[in-house]
């Protein structure tokens, strides 16, 4: 049998009371959910930054090798040469060091002629708010020699400035004479550390 107040309940809408509470849930949710949202982005432009540059080394290292020859890794803005200031967070390259003198140069006439350094790949600037950098043993420019031994040593630190502690999901790429690697967080406390044990303290070495 047809039952109006029956129809009547089952067709009934939320109240305006009821929409306000649950877009207040959403946005109390959505608050929390931010936080953790942010640092995983963070966190994951962070590991592709670190992955383009431990690429880069790696590269770097194997065309030394193949080329019977000095190749060098170096910060560029322009994708032409080396940057002489500024992070690394512009960009670099990977050229031919013909004379092994850390720069990219033109052709020699001579005599002897020599032909210009070759810039093999070019990496693009890191996204805004991210920092590269390194400390003194490396600096301006990394250079493989013929065997595929790092002429500088040291590390990499990638940032992201913008944090409260920039540390904080931060990485860490250690160049040993041999081969580069990734800094580990030992303590768990989200910062890479030294091979001595300690965080590392400062993204702007």
């Amino acid at each position: 049998m047809f039952a109006p107040g029956r129809l009547s309940r089952r067709l009934r809408g939320v109240t305006l009371i009821e929409l306000m509470i649950t877009v207040a849930i959403i946005a109390i949710l959505a608050t929390l959910a931010a936080p953790s949202f942010r640092d995983m982005i963070v966190r994951n432009q962070l590991s592709a930054l670190s992955n383009e540059l431990m690429v880069a080394l790696q590269y770097a290292r194997s065309e030394a090798i193949n080329r019977r020859g000095t190749v060098t890794l170096c910060r560029s803005a322009n994708g032409i040469g080396c940057a002489t200031a500024g992070g690394w967070e512009q960009g670099w390259i990977v050229f031919h060091d013909l004379d092994g003198d850390g720069t990219v140069d033109g052709p020699v006439v001579g005599p002897p002629a020599q032909p210009a350094d070759a810039v093999l790949r070019v990496w693009p600037a890191a996204s805004p708010g991210y920092t590269v950098r390194t400390d003194a043993g490396i600096g301006a420019r990394l250079r493989y020699d013929p065997r595929g031994q790092a002429r500088e040593t040291g590390f990499f630190i990638l940032c992201h400035a913008r944090q409260a502690d920039p540390l904080i999901n931060s990485r860490a790429l250690v160049v040993t004479t041999m081969r580069p690697r990734l800094a580990t967080d030992r303590n768990g406390d989200r910062i890479p550390e030294t091979d001595a044990n300690a965080n590392y303290s400062t993204c702007t070495p």
